[in-house]
């Protein structure tokens, strides 16, 4: 079901300066069309095809185990703080994965295009306040035979360098035989393809 994330979970810490500003942008777009948040939409392409479950369990290996990304924003207009954003640290198991991870049907195979217009279209959404602000989506069968993850994750809960070390280690995990026993028989025909290789013409 549609589990919400719900307060009585929740541990609060003051969010830096840097990640208040992101996130009093990223709560004032809910109500202000005109101002959108800021992104980090990393691209993971793949040889084989991706499944839902195998991703929900990867993130929630790595992901869900990061205070921060299983943490909801909230805005204190009433603290006198120069951050008066807090982060809201709720429990593994009120983190509604099917809102998180959403497996992309399209009518006909994506071409780049495709991929770049739907990640333009991610700016113009809202996120669920209620929710940590990030979300996957999985685009498979791709015109030059790939498979996509996409990754839609607002500034406020992390920067570049820190999620890329949290990708990295969801790679890793694909490619050592001891950490790919814990997982799903599915992972094991996972091979990243390099970021920006295109098949020859």
């Amino acid at each position: 079901g549609n589990r919400r994330a719900r307060m009585s979970d929740s541990t609060k810490r003051r969010a830096s300066v840097l990640s208040s500003v992101f996130g009093r942008l990223a709560i004032a777009s809910e109500s202000v069309e005109t101002i959108r948040p800021l992104l980090i939409v990393p691209q993971l392409y793949f040889n084989q095809c991706l499944d839902a479950h195998s991703v929900k369990t990867i993130l929630r290996q790595h992901f869900l185990k990061q205070p921060r990304l299983r943490s909801r924003l909230v805005h204190e207009k009433n603290c006198s703080a120069l951050s008066d954003v807090f982060f809201h640290e709720l429990s593994e198991d009120a983190i509604d994965m099917d809102y998180h991870v959403q497996v992309l049907q399209p009518p006909q195979r994506w071409a780049q295009k495709d991929v770049e217009d739907f990640i333009s279209s991610l700016y113009l959404q809202d996120m669920d306040p209620a929710r940590p602000r990030w979300r996957f989506f999985l685009v498979n069968d791709l015109d030059d035979g790939r498979h996509l993850l996409i990754g839609c994750l607002d500034h406020s809960v992390c920067d570049g360098s820190s999620l890329i070390a949290v990708l990295y280690g969801m790679l890793d995990d694909l490619a050592d035989p001891s950490s790919a026993a814990n997982l799903p028989a599915s992972f094991a025909p996972w091979v990243p393809s390099p970021f920006a290789a295109r098949p020859p013409p």
